[in-house]
């Protein structure tokens, strides 16, 4: 197991910032979790700087920009990774989760819902669905609800075969719900990457993605 002491990972190069702006699309789009994150919950996601970022991605997952291979994810990447739960153990894309220090774990964890995924199936959340028309509490409750009957009214266009001109009317306004929800999600993981970048520079080193 690699070390993942503070000082180990304080050690360790801050990405670039295109490396940033890519991990923030590649854990957006990961395959590892987005049918497993219940709608209402979500799940809890860890970011941080790995030793050993990429040596067991699996060869068998989308391919990553420039390969799977350790060098090719430390390359898209830097030593970005992640781990994710949905309230049992953490989960990392292949290989062990490391134990990381109490201190990162207070700044770089937080919730991500499924819908921070551009794939989503309202098939796997009809329980869920049905809690938030009973009155469940979510702060994106009425957008949530807006998105699913705006994606059923899509799917019955299809069905039905109306006027092409409905048919991208409504395909757009259900990716437009769909949109303003990710976008949350997505800031989400970027202010705790700027968290996980002020940790790596308490001790005096820098403090935000370079600017390679």
């Amino acid at each position: 197991m690699s070390d993942y002491t503070e000082c180990a990972i304080r050690s360790l190069p801050l990405p670039t910032r295109l490396q940033h702006r890519a991990f923030v699309g590649h854990l957006c789009r990961a395959h590892s979790w987005y049918k497993h994150l219940p709608l209402l919950a979500g799940g809890t996601f860890v970011v941080f700087l790995a030793p050993d970022a990429g040596e067991s991605y699996p060869s068998e997952y989308p391919r990553l920009p420039y390969g799977n291979s350790s060098a090719a994810y430390r390359k898209a990447f830097g030593n970005l990774d992640y781990v994710w739960s949905t309230g049992g153990p953490y989960y990392r894309d292949g290989g062990v989760p490391p134990e990381l220090p109490q201190s990162l774990l207070a700044s770089c964890r937080f919730v991500l819902h499924p819908y921070v995924s551009d794939e989503f199936y309202w098939s796997t959340h009809t329980q869920a669905v049905a809690a938030l028309r009973g009155g469940a509490p979510h702060p994106q409750r009425e957008r949530l609800l807006a998105w699913e009957a705006a994606s059923r009214a899509e799917d019955q266009a299809e069905t039905d075969g109306p006027e092409l001109s409905v048919v991208l009317r409504r395909a757009h306004r259900a990716n437009s719900l769909h949109g303003a929800l990710r976008i949350q999600e997505v800031l989400r993981i970027e202010e705790h990457l700027r968290y996980l970048y002020e940790w790596h520079g308490s001790q005096g080193a820098e403090s935000g993605p370079s600017a390679r």
